[in-house]
């Protein structure tokens, strides 16, 4: 049985499977808001062509890596193998995730909606800065507290493997 089961990793576990639940709430919200927003301004206004395909991009892969992510936790916490592997696979994905963050930044303008935005369109840009600022700092926690926790952890259940010459 590995660490993973102490209380501070089984918080922190806990955190961001919640910023999980919290993600695709905001997703979901963020695009039958955009998907409302867009038909009723359609291509005469000064509302983001494309942002609506976008949100739905970014709720796939969202879904797909958490999928990916809470996979290997349940697989860790209960065997203690992959995570050296699996972390580097999920700073892959989160690579990808940063990117989708940068696009919908520039694509909503810093998420300042226009003055002649309405209250539906201003609260899009709201959840988009929301899930913005939410998906850093659970990137943030995995990267940074998270996976060098596993990784270190990995190393102290892998002998060191000795490169001197056997026998005699």
């Amino acid at each position: 049985m590995t660490s993973m089961n102490a209380r501070g990793d089984a918080a922190l576990i806990e955190e961001i499977l919640s910023y999980h639940r919290a993600h695709i709430a905001d997703l979901e919200a963020a695009l039958a808001l955009s998907a409302r927003v867009e038909e009723r301004q359609g291509a005469v206004s000064s509302f983001p062509p494309g942002l609506t395909r976008r949100l739905s991009a970014l709720l796939a892969d969202t879904r797909a890596h958490q999928a990916r992510e809470e996979a290997w936790l349940s697989s860790f916490v209960e065997t203690g193998v992959g995570a050296a592997h699996a972390t580097d696979l999920l700073d892959v994905d989160h690579d990808l995730m940063q990117e989708h963050l940068e696009r919908l930044v520039r694509l909503t303008g810093d998420y300042l909606p226009p003055s002649e935005a309405d209250a539906d369109w201003r609260g899009l840009y709201a959840l988009c800065r929301k899930y913005d600022g939410e998906l850093r700092e659970h990137m943030r926690l995995e990267d940074r507290v998270l996976f060098p926790r596993l990784r270190e952890e990995i190393r102290g259940l892998v002998p060191e493997q000795s490169h001197a010459p056997s026998g005699g």
